[in-house]
């Protein structure tokens, strides 16, 4: 399982839709989550199984061009969970 972070632009720049987790996973990822850091982004983790990094990204975009029509993908980038988790510590 990959998680794919990926930064959006959305239409007169406004905010993520409430239901965009929702549309994800109705579009077939596994999980998703939205992200709210300090910058002027939205970002959603996508959680979901594919063979490689690279399948898992192409998945990723494929699912949110379905789900958030209109938004424009900024950056994308697959990580492994573990090595996610890893970076927390014991």
């Amino acid at each position: 399982m990959f998680h794919v972070l990926v930064g959006l632009h959305g239409p007169d720049s406004r905010p993520l839709p409430a239901d965009a987790v929702a549309r994800l996973v109705a579009a077939g990822v596994e999980h998703a989550c939205a992200h709210t850091g300090t910058g002027t982004v939205p970002s959603l983790g996508v959680y979901l199984h594919a063979p490689s990094a690279a399948a898992a990204e192409r998945r990723a975009v494929q699912a949110c061009r379905t789900a958030l029509f209109g938004w424009r993908i900024v950056h994308v980038r697959a990580t492994d969970p573990a090595v996610l988790l890893g970076h927390l510590g014991p």
